[in-house]
């Protein structure tokens, strides 16, 4: 074997162990990606079991929202938190800010019937909300899209 053939069998080596190790890091970091924010989101939300309802006639009106996988195929996800923002304008939701009620990072695995808790609404009033969840891997979604919901009558003298 001459020294040409030698170097350039060693050099195949190296660059065969560098593309090996390449390898190996993109398809970890690929898999870390994939357990990471976003995997799940609020779908499919409502308040008083209604998509932007009219007409709500509770003073504390109770939001709920499906969690779903972002991508199809994905199993076993779910929710471990949630924050709700509701707003006085579309506005102030946009700059992220619930005028009315910021509820904070709430620990709960269900987006069930969770009750508005904030400052008493006004009849005739709509008012603005969005959501985000967080996962089992303590990663939070993007918000919602905003939402609302128009009061109705809510004392006999309105």
């Amino acid at each position: 074997m001459t020294d040409l053939d030698f170097k350039f069998r060693a050099a195949w080596r190296l660059a065969s162990a560098v593309l090996m190790v390449t390898l190996a890091l993109f398809v970890a970091s690929t898999a870390a990606r994939a357990a990471q924010a976003g995997d799940i989101h609020p779908s499919l939300l409502r308040c008083d079991n209604r998509a932007n309802p009219l007409g709500v006639q509770t003073s504390t009106p109770a939001f709920h929202w499906v969690p779903k996988a972002d991508e199809r195929g994905q199993r076993g996800l779910r929710q471990s938190a949630y924050q709700i923002l509701v707003a006085s304008s579309r506005a102030e939701l946009a700059r992220n800010h619930g005028d009315l009620w910021n509820s904070g990072r709430v620990e709960s695995s269900s987006g069930l019937y969770h009750a508005y808790a904030g400052p008493a609404l006004a009849s005739h009033t709509t008012y603005w909300w969005k959501v985000r969840i967080w996962d089992m891997h303590n990663e939070a979604s993007a918000w919602s899209a905003p939402e609302s919901f128009t009061m109705g009558m809510l004392h006999p003298y309105d």
